[in-house]
């Protein structure tokens, strides 16, 4: 027992040292948390995390009230990105805009972490709700419907579609026809 509590005080004050040295990615990197506590594997790092109330995520283990932290310029960067893509949930900057902002990823992961942006893949930014909004689009199609018709209800480049359609595959929210059309799943359809 003794043991255990001295790994989650370890764990503890590591997430806390590295978020104040790291205030765009506060989150802990799983790999140096592992090393820095002494625990063997991801499963009781997880358990120790979640004992201590941390957020676990795609960058590793944070506090639960520790967000990244965005200078004015990005911040006024990503502004400017949400309010383009407000009125065009689909339109995705590119690697070339997002560089001309100023946005590097762990900006965008946390544009991401805060609700401002959704991540489809990476490189792939668009609107918060992007998921609702293109279901609601799409909805209006006749079914089935090819991609290019997608993209285009969506007001879409192939770049951001595919991804998309693919990710709303993966979600059960449409499926792809043995004639390469795709189609809504009605909601008690959506079995992968």
């Amino acid at each position: 027992m003794a043991w255990w509590r001295h790994r989650r005080e370890l764990l503890a004050a590591a997430v806390r040292e590295w978020a104040a040295g790291h205030p765009l990615t506060p989150a802990l990197p799983r790999e140096t948390a592992l090393r820095l506590t002494g625990l063997p594997d991801t499963a009781l790092l997880d358990a120790a995390a979640d004992g201590l109330g941390m957020v676990r995520d795609g960058s590793g283990l944070r506090e639960a009230n520790v967000r990244p932290l965005l200078s004015d310029r990005a911040q006024g960067a990503l502004d400017t990105l949400c309010a383009r893509l407000h009125g065009d949930p689909f339109g995705a900057p590119g690697q070339l805009e997002l560089a001309e902002l100023g946005l590097t990823t762990p900006h965008l992961r946390a544009a991401v972490d805060r609700g401002l942006l959704f991540r489809v893949e990476q490189g792939v930014y668009v609107h918060p709700d992007a998921v609702r909004l293109a279901l609601a689009r799409l909805a209006a199609l006749p079914q089935p419907f090819t991609l290019s018709a997608g993209r285009r209800t969506l007001g879409t480049s192939r770049r951001v579609a595919v991804p998309l359609f693919e990710l709303l595959d993966r979600l059960g929210h449409t499926r792809s026809t043995p004639d390469g059309l795709r189609r809504l799943v009605a909601s008690g359809d959506a079995t992968p």
